[in-house]
């Protein structure tokens, strides 16, 4: 009877402890998020009709250093010299960025440095492609992870990628500074600081007239939009 008795309690202690095995499983299987996890939670954007999803990825094994970019790349012939054009600024960015990168230091860090390209608007009219992209990048060891603003503005017509000083002339110190003031007061939120020089300035076109997206780290977010009418007196004539 003693001897049934202690079978049967082995037997119970074995599988209570089969139990708490299969728990800690799942739940190495299945970990939850860091509480401290700052990267982006990028937006599912639609793929626009009549384009496709990209992507354009570099690994630097000397920095350790990982590149990953995703754009819309149009199906229409009519469009290549665009496709063309995107991707070379694509690439051209990734290429920049490797050159502010410092060499990998040798800690255990499985990648030292990342960065992730990936659209959030998109917007196309009669003249205009505007494609806007946030851009997270991270050291490992970092605090957190950093954000910007990366636009690509596309001239259908002239059939050329726009710059901010392709599309706006500002000539004075005086024109700077109303151009700033124009910019705060149409600003979604409380920023003050725009980059400078006003070259650098993210922008895009949108349905609503023009979006300026400040990089600078205390506006992360916002947007100043602006009607073209508004902004006309800073834009060069062939795009009032």
């Amino acid at each position: 009877m003693m001897k049934s008795l202690f079978l049967i309690l082995l037997l119970f202690l074995f599988c209570l402890s089969c139990k708490k095995q299969e728990s800690t499983t799942v739940k190495q299987a299945t970990p939850a998020p860091a509480q401290n996890d700052t990267s982006y939670h990028f937006p599912k954007l639609a793929t626009p009709a009549n384009y496709f999803a990209k992507d354009i990825s570099v690994y630097d094994s000397v920095d350790q250093a990982d590149y990953n970019a995703q754009v819309f790349l149009s199906k229409l012939s009519a469009l290549k010299i665009f496709n063309d054009a995107m991707t070379r600024s694509i690439s051209k960015y990734i290429r920049n960025e490797q050159s502010y990168v410092e060499p990998y230091d040798g800690q255990s860090y499985t990648t030292a440095y990342t960065l992730v390209l990936k659209p959030v608007a998109f917007y196309e009219n009669n003249q205009f492609i505007s494609a806007t992209h946030v851009v997270d990048t991270y050291s490992a060891g970092g605090n957190h992870h950093n954000y910007r603003w990366f636009t690509f503005n596309y001239d259908k017509s002239q059939k050329r990628a726009l710059s901010f000083t392709d599309v706006f002339e500002i000539k004075t110190t005086k024109d700077s500074l109303s151009f700033v003031a124009l910019l705060n007061r149409h600003n979604t939120g409380s920023c003050k600081v725009w980059s400078l020089p006003l070259g650098h300035i993210d922008f895009s076109f949108t349905q609503s007239g023009i979006s300026f997206n400040p990089n600078s780290l205390t506006c992360w977010g916002e947007h100043a939009v602006v009607s073209v009418d508004s902004c006309s007196r800073f834009m060069r004539k062939c795009y009032q």
